[in-house]
C-alpha cells in the first residue's frame, strides 16, 4: 500500500461533487483529510492522503484530473537546501525539539 499526499484545486463547478467518495467507492482509496475550503459557487481545496494500490491511486488522480481538477502532490516536512544553506543558525531557536544545534 502506498500513500500520497496532494493538493486539490477546484473549479468553481466541481465544488457540489462528491469527488472522495468517488475516490473511495470506485478507486478503493483511503482518504485522511487533512485541510478543506470548498464552498459551493465558490472555488476550493483540499489537502488529503489517498492511500491504496499505486495503479488505484494514479487512476484515481487521472480521474479527478479528467474533472478539471487541478492535482498537485504536497512536500511533507521540512527539507534543507545545503547549497542555500549559509550556517546562519536562524533556524535553531526556532525548533521546537531543540534537536537543531551548531556543533
Amino acid at each position: 500500500m502506498s500513500t500520497k499526499r496532494l493538493m486539490l484545486f477546484f473549479p468553481q463547478c466541481e465544488t457540489e461533487k462528491p469527488i472522495v467518495y468517488r475516490l473511495v467507492k470506485e478507486y478503493d482509496l483511503e482518504v485522511n483529510i487533512f485541510r478543506a475550503k470548498v464552498t459551493p459557487d465558490e472555488e476550493g481545496y483540499l489537502i488529503l492522503d489517498l492511500s491504496g494500490s499505486d495503479e488505484d491511486i494514479a487512476a484515481g488522480i487521472a480521474w479527478t484530473e479528467g474533472l478539471g481538477i487541478e492535482v498537485r502532490e504536497h512536500q511533507r516536512g521540512v527539507r534543507w537546501d545545503e547549497e542555500r544553506c549559509v550556517s546562519c543558525g536562524n533556524c535553531v531557536p526556532h525548533c521546537p525539539t531543540k534537536a537543531l544545534h551548531f556543533a
